[in-house]
């Protein structure tokens, strides 16, 4: 079912590190403390920044791991790595 705003701002203020496809969803970091972690996972075909430019704003903390588009187009489906993921993840991990 959706959540109302407030239940997502519950959710995501508690949270340390988030984790999620470029989009929409991703949206809802602007409801996170300061010092989250983002862990954003994009295509070579669909590779955007403005989470850098808000998460500065906000003193969130960004990664993007970009992996090649297995078809054409912007909303292509992708593959990411699962040990540049797994060495990301451990990265930020340590931090927290």
């Amino acid at each position: 079912g959706k959540m109302t705003l407030s239940e997502k701002q519950e959710i995501f203020s508690q949270a340390d590190l988030i984790v999620g496809q470029y989009g929409g969803g991703m949206q809802n970091h602007f409801l996170c403390n300061s010092e989250t972690h983002i862990l954003l996972l994009q295509s070579e075909k669909f590779f955007r920044e403005i989470h850098y430019n808000t998460a500065t704003r906000l003193n969130h903390y960004v990664t993007s791991i970009i992996g090649p588009a297995l078809s054409t187009g912007n909303n292509s489906d992708f593959s990411i790595d699962d040990a540049v993921f797994e060495r990301e993840l451990v990265k930020i991990l340590g931090k927290l």
